[in-house]
């Protein structure tokens, strides 16, 4: 998941604190991949997790699209972005807190996809956490 347009400046309106990610589910129930950098290694819940320890070693730490901006967790600002991009992709919704944003932006498919890109997110974010 990328961004194919990044706001020129870091959009504070979408900022709550808290967003929405699609995981990939382990055999034993845990939270692994979320559809980049090392699948195999496990989120755990409740623990604030930098995006750094998570990601392949020889990852870029820019990501070029139409854009430059940080390396970091792709949240979707909305439960219904999350849904709609989890029903074309398969794996779970949890919601996230995050802090030290880094960018937003758009991913831009078929649906348009409101995005915030974070170095720290705590998966079980507080409230209902499965959607």
């Amino acid at each position: 998941m990328c961004l194919e347009k990044v706001d020129k400046e870091i959009d504070r309106k979408i900022c709550k604190g808290y967003g929405w990610k699609v995981f990939i589910k382990g055999i034993n129930g845990e939270v692994l991949g979320d559809w980049r950098g090392n699948i195999e290694k496990p989120r755990p819940r409740g623990k604030w997790l930098n995006e750094k320890n998570f990601t392949k070693k020889n990852a870029f730490k820019f990501i070029r699209t139409h854009g430059k901006y940080p390396r970091g967790w792709h949240i979707f600002a909305t439960r219904e972005m999350a849904r709609q991009w989890k029903n074309s992709s398969g794996g779970f919704i949890e919601k996230v807190e995050y802090r030290d944003v880094l960018a937003t932006g758009w991913q831009i498919e078929i649906e348009h996809y409101r995005i915030i890109v974070a170095r720290y997110i705590r998966i079980g974010g507080g409230g209902k956490t499965h959607a």
